[in-house]
């Protein structure tokens, strides 16, 4: 068992003494986290055993791919194996199902998308309640959307886009990768926003989606950095605009929403940790911190590159937050247009 000297030192040898967070200032690093769970850290030692990490999609993705580079790094810091084990199914309800259920000390966790808030949103009824039967842990990436249109709508231009969908209600289309989608909602939320009517088209993957965008079939997506990119090389497609607070490194001559005139117009995706409630807070303020520290790796930087997201460190609390803002928009968007699971 580590005495509490030895685990600062543990500590101070992964740089994890004092953490840094954006805007929140400096966390009180390891006196702050024994002061909250001193008796924790003397009397039970974290982890004590190998440390499984859910992932409710399939592998190959890019959820499984950060959780497979994060387990890599919290097993060389926790010295304890980082078991990711991939249970997809029923829109991930099956993986978070599991979560709900395990022990809750920090050794089963799961890695989800935003599109956990979206699902929820849309089930009356689910094996688990998606606030009271989860601890955020930590936020690991942050991931702004792509509005596009065919070449072949002749916007070249959000502002152009809107005025025809005013004067044409119920005549453009979005495609999306399926019902209950984040790219539905996100669509849905732009046509709120702008008080236009557009109508959905579902394909089974945002491929086919994007496919029929470049034809002109489909008059507007929206989707993912990475998705986009193949389809905008040819011109086939305009990138309208971005969703997020700053334009994206990427695609640095697309204005976001708000340069455009939506000023309360924001939507980004997101990844993080979750666990079992009633966690103990100690052990959910060590996960932090590590996986913080674990987000800063080379290697875990280039994947972040490759998928277009950021990296914006929040406490579990700012992240819980965001989780239970997210599945009350996504409820109201829902209800407004009247969106229904399948």
């Amino acid at each position: 068992m580590k005495t509490p000297d030895l685990h600062r030192r543990s500590l101070l040898a992964s740089g994890l003494d004092s953490i840094v967070l954006p805007s929140l200032g400096v966390c009180g690093g390891l006196g702050s986290y024994l002061a909250a769970g001193g008796a924790f850290a003397a009397d039970a030692p974290f982890p004590s055993r190998p440390i499984t990490l859910i992932v409710p999609y399939p592998p190959g993705g890019s959820n499984d791919i950060f959780a497979r580079l994060i387990g890599d790094q919290l097993t060389r810091r926790f010295n304890q194996p980082v078991l990711v084990d991939n249970r997809p199914g029923a829109g991930g309800l099956i993986g978070l199902s599991t979560l709900a259920r395990a022990k809750a000390d920090g050794h089963t966790l799961a890695l989800v998308s935003s599109s956990f808030t979206t699902a929820a949103a849309l089930q009356a009824k689910l094996p688990f309640d998606p606030v009271r039967d989860f601890q955020p842990v930590a936020r690991i990436n942050s991931s702004p959307l792509v509005i596009l249109a065919s070449a072949r709508s002749g916007a070249k231009s959000l502002s152009e886009f809107i005025a025809m969908a005013r004067k044409r209600p119920k005549e453009l289309n979005y495609g999306t990768s399926g019902v209950g989608s984040i790219n539905q909602f996100a669509a849905e939320l732009l046509a709120i926003a702008t008080d236009t009517q557009l109508v959905h088209v579902p394909y089974r993957g945002m491929a086919s989606a994007l496919t029929d965008l470049t034809s002109g079939r489909v008059d507007m997506v929206i989707t993912s950095l990475p998705s986009a990119q193949p389809f905008l090389a040819d011109n086939r497609v305009v990138a309208l605009a971005t969703t997020g607070d700053e334009r994206m490194s990427g695609l640095p001559n697309v204005p976001t929403c708000r340069e455009v005139g939506l000023s309360k117009f924001t939507l980004t995706g997101w990844a993080g940790v979750l666990a079992p409630s009633h966690t103990p807070a100690a052990t959910v303020a060590l996960l932090n911190s590590y996986i913080h520290a674990a987000m800063n790796s080379a290697e875990i930087r280039k994947a972040l590159d490759v998928d277009g997201a950021i990296f914006q460190p929040l406490t579990s609390a700012a992240f819980a937050s965001l989780v239970q803002g997210d599945l009350a928009r996504w409820r109201d968007v829902a209800k407004a247009k009247n969106i229904q699971a399948e």
